[in-house]
């Protein structure tokens, strides 16, 4: 016998239950964006109509609150990165301009550590080593921020598989 699944059952009602989750990395329009993006630009970045579906993902995320967790899985970071994907790809600024303030509130919600500011976990409450959900994830959009570069964990320059 298994353990209760942590995915919702029936997807559908969580994702009604709860539309703030609608716009997150894992499962929502930020999720949707980075696929879109990856798409976009395995297929050469020339279509228009994905090209109006990462811009329409971005303005989902835009739309998120400031006050989200400072994850990448459902958080701020993830939503980030995703802004900062959309940039890269398409050469719209203002992808990257609207990361920034996500950035600026993931760091609003450092909490001190052995006299250490550290972006705290998905609860704000511990300081985790990890990437979905803490530290590590959190990191990665103010570096990239900061000088550039592509996501964690996903290929550059060609297929993801040989």
């Amino acid at each position: 016998m298994y353990a209760a699944s942590p995915a919702p059952r029936n997807r559908a009602r969580h994702l009604a239950d709860s539309p703030e989750l609608a716009r997150h990395w894992r499962s929502g329009s930020s999720a949707a964006g980075t696929f879109l993006v990856r798409l976009w630009a395995a297929t050469g970045g020339t279509g228009k109509a994905l090209r109006d579906l990462v811009d329409g993902a971005a303005l989902a995320v835009r739309a998120g609150r400031a006050t989200d967790s400072p994850a990448t899985c459902h958080g701020l970071a993830g939503n980030a990165e995703f802004l900062l994907d959309a940039a890269a790809r398409t050469g719209d600024a203002s992808h990257r301009a609207a990361a920034e303030p996500l950035v600026e509130h993931l760091a609003a919600q450092a909490v001190l550590r052995d006299g250490r500011l550290l972006v705290p976990d998905e609860n704000r409450g511990t300081v985790l080593a990890e990437y979905a959900t803490g530290l590590a994830g959190g990191l990665s959009p103010l570096l990239r921020l900061r000088a550039d570069g592509s996501r964690a964990w996903l290929p550059e320059g060609g297929p993801a598989h040989p």
